[in-house]
């Protein structure tokens, strides 16, 4: 229908770092589907994780995932719950609300096991380099998880899924041994950039996580 075709589209100027372009298709084919009766949580979903890389203040993205969460837990909906919860670890962590984030990673575990889905790769995650990350904030830098995490990362070179993922590696790791994610993070954004031209690039650059990721790498290079 429209709505699929306008969301699949939409992906695709995302992936191009056009997210404003991503963003009104998102909302227009989730308008529109509304309108014909379609339920469109996992269109909702899929456009707050948009946000969420995109706005320095997510407090309205914050409740958005709850009220999500919530609705989807409800009628027992565990792909877009499992969806929203990814998008709640990520939420909580840009918050600060560390002690939060392995109630909701379990909760996450255990919708996508139940799911049968695969999380990012076969060996980094997002979701676990989220929870470990929250085990180093909260002072407990020898958690299993970080070791694990380390281990796996040190052999890794190809990073998570998006730039933006590869920056909480960074985070976890390091400057030293977390550098090389950080690079992945910043080549595509100069690949991303480098495609982008007027507003559109003007857009993408002052992106939250773009403009973080730009000053970190600029930081540890001077």
């Amino acid at each position: 229908g429209i709505a699929k075709t306008s969301f699949l589209i939409a992906q695709s100027y995302e992936e191009l770092g056009q997210y404003n372009k991503a963003t009104e298709l998102r909302t227009d084919a989730i308008l529109y589907a509304e309108s014909a009766g379609i339920p469109a949580r996992m269109m909702s979903v899929e456009l707050l994780l948009l946000k969420i890389i995109q706005k320095d203040n997510i407090d309205e993205e914050y409740q958005k995932c709850n009220e999500l969460i919530q609705d989807s837990k409800a009628i027992k909906a565990n792909l877009v719950l499992r969806r929203a919860y990814l998008a709640m670890l990520h939420i909580q962590i840009r918050r600060g609300k560390y002690s939060k984030i392995p109630d909701v990673y379990e909760k996450y575990k255990k919708v996508h096991n139940e799911s049968d889905c695969r999380d990012d790769n076969a060996e980094l995650s997002f979701s676990d380099t989220i929870l470990a990350l929250s085990k180093k904030l909260q002072g407990d830098k020898n958690a299993p998880e970080i070791k694990e995490l380390e281990k796996l990362a040190e052999k890794n070179e190809e990073g998570l899924n998006n730039f933006w993922q590869n920056y909480f590696l960074y985070q976890l790791l390091g400057s030293k041994k977390g550098k090389k994610f950080l690079k992945l993070s910043y080549d595509e954004i100069e690949e991303l950039q480098s495609n982008l031209k007027g507003n559109e690039l003007k857009s993408f650059s002052n992106t939250y996580y773009v403009k973080l990721i730009s000053e970190e790498w600029e930081k540890i290079n001077n």
